[in-house]
């Protein structure tokens, strides 16, 4: 069945084996074109944060984590660098069930904070979209992505935004606020967490709804931007890899077809080979075809064309030999259910892959921008498909271990809990 499943996909131009040096040499020239100002796919966004302070304790600071699926706030301290979350409000991010215009997503996001207690005048704002940080730790929204729907807001300031909201709303104010990409907050949130300096450097990665990766590059190597003066912020800065937007990559008829439906084009393609919001879309669209094809038996196919989708965390199901596949998808024989778990596996396979070569190679560059002992690099890692999906953390790995341990480079995945709020807060509190 699996050379049934192999034979189909190799026909639309599907592989789900990678050549990972290659596309790990590439990664790494685009980053560095980033860096000097160069084309390049990878924005390489300088954070304008360098290593935190020691944290003022028991300061609580507002937050904000504007996420793929969820929008959170919160006020949050630290007491002996432990955190403390408080007044946490969780509902979903707006614009991903309506169209909105700016002004009124950034109302949206205000009036979340207004029902906050007043507690502090500094505000962290976790926006996990790619947004230009400028030298006032505001940030300039270039895109949307995750399938957000806002109109008009391309180049807006996030920070001034809000707190105009904020203020019309209520005359509620923050007197210092800064902005920053959520794995920039996960890399922060690492940095906070160690409380034992048990690592060389630091690297932020997130796969949930989109994915991404920062880490710590050495000042001196980021040339778009003058950091003299009142810029700089020591001798490394985070910078935002702006990883999702990868594209030297080959997309098989099924990833075109996906990415030619999506809200933009020709844009996020690394992010759509290996997301959340796109894995199981690209399931769907794969076996839609099978069913065209009659790889598929014809109920089958016919259901897949009522339900019209599959989500991502619907794969679990098609993997997992102690879930029962039948619930979900009862049209399905038993080579039907064969087929789409290996269909699955095939893209998870494929996915695994790559997002390996994406934290690979913000580990590599975190290494060669830190201290050379053999403490390892952490990767503060956060987000449901990386996490959840059926044995997709372990692969990642195998991977890892094969591209990071041949370089000589000792690395450990973290798992975070709250990491968005974590880092915004460290972020606020920077500003004391």
């Amino acid at each position: 069945m699996l050379d049934l499943v192999k034979t189909f996909l190799a026909r639309h131009g599907f592989s789900s084996s990678v050549d990972t040096e290659a596309i790990l040499a590439s990664f790494l020239e685009e980053m560095h074109n980033g860096l000097v100002g160069k084309a390049s796919s990878l924005a390489m966004l300088p954070a304008y944060v360098g290593l935190p302070k020691t944290l003022k304790q028991a300061h609580p600071v507002w937050v904000m984590d504007a996420g793929g699926t969820n929008l959170r706030v919160a006020t949050v301290s630290f007491n002996d660098n432990s955190p403390l979350i408080e007044d946490f409000q969780s509902s979903a991010m707006p614009g991903t069930q309506q169209y909105l215009e700016a002004k009124d997503f950034y109302k949206s996001l205000a009036s979340k904070l207004n029902q906050l207690t007043s507690k502090s005048n500094e505000l962290g704002i976790c926006f996990s979209y790619p947004a230009q940080i400028l030298p006032n730790h505001d940030g300039k929204v270039l895109r949307l992505t995750k399938e957000l729907h806002v109109k008009n807001v391309e180049g807006s300031l996030v920070a001034h935004s809000i707190g105009q909201a904020l203020k019309e709303m209520s005359g509620k104010v923050a007197n210092n606020s800064i902005v920053l990409n959520d794995t920039v907050a996960d890399l922060l949130a690492g940095i906070a967490l160690d409380r034992q300096n048990k690592y060389r450097s630091y690297v932020g990665f997130i796969l949930g709804t989109g994915t991404n990766c920062a880490y710590m590059e050495s000042s001196a190597a980021i040339k778009a931007v003058k950091l003299d003066g009142e810029h700089s912020v020591g001798p490394v800065m985070a910078v935002n890899i702006e990883s999702g937007n990868f594209n030297r990559l080959a997309m098989s008829a099924f990833d075109l077809r996906l990415d030619q439906s999506s809200r933009a084009p020709g844009r996020q393609i690394l992010e759509k080979m290996i997301s959340g919001a796109y894995l199981g879309r690209l399931v769907f669209e794969i076996l839609l075809q099978a069913g065209s094809e009659q790889v598929i038996s014809d109920a089958a196919y016919q259901m897949l064309k009522q339900l019209g989708a599959i989500e991502t965390k619907s794969l679990n199901v098609l993997l997992d030999p102690e879930l029962d596949a039948l619930a979900l998808f009862p049209a399905f024989d038993a080579k039907d259910l064969a087929i789409a778990a290996g269909v699955a596996g095939a893209v998870l396979d494929r996915a695994s892959a790559l997002t390996a070569i994406n934290i690979a190679a913000a580990t590599i560059s975190a290494a060669k921008s830190s201290s050379h002992d053999e403490r390892p690099i952490c990767i503060a890692a956060d987000g449901s498909t990386f996490f959840k999906a059926y044995s997709f953390k372990e692969r990642v790995q195998t991977h890892l271990h094969l591209i990071l341990d041949s370089r000589g480079i000792q690395w450990q995945i973290v798992q975070l809990e709250d990491g968005p709020l974590l880092g915004a807060a460290v972020a606020a509190l920077s500003l004391l």
